[in-house]
């Protein structure tokens, strides 16, 4: 079974993201069964700033942190569930330590 990270960037999102793969994973799985899950949410705050004045590849260098600390973790990929951040990853910049699910193409 993979292991999963959740790079979070708003926690409201983020924690009703874990609790989603939790049950998802129950109920697939069996009770108390899921896959392994790691999460890391630095602050949102320090981004806002940067998201109003158009600094998208600063956002990124902000996410990417936490994409180091999932790798780090021994994540398989992440998901991040935050529609804003993926702006952000869609700009350019070094190669991000592992792969992430873009929730445009989930959803759809």
């Amino acid at each position: 079974m993979l292991h999963i990270g959740i790079l979070a960037h708003s926690a409201d999102g983020a924690a009703l993201c874990f609790l989603e793969m939790v049950r998802e994973g129950a109920r697939a799985l069996g009770a108390h069964d899921h896959p392994e899950i790691t999460l890391s949410i630095l602050p949102m705050a320090p981004t806002l700033t940067l998201y109003d004045r158009g600094e998208l590849a600063a956002v990124r260098v902000h996410l990417a942190a936490s994409a180091q600390r999932l790798a780090a973790a021994g994540c398989d990929f992440f998901v991040c569930p935050d529609n804003t951040a993926h702006i952000a990853f869609e700009q350019p910049g070094a190669p991000l330590p592992l792969p992430g699910l873009h929730i445009a193409e989930i959803v759809a």
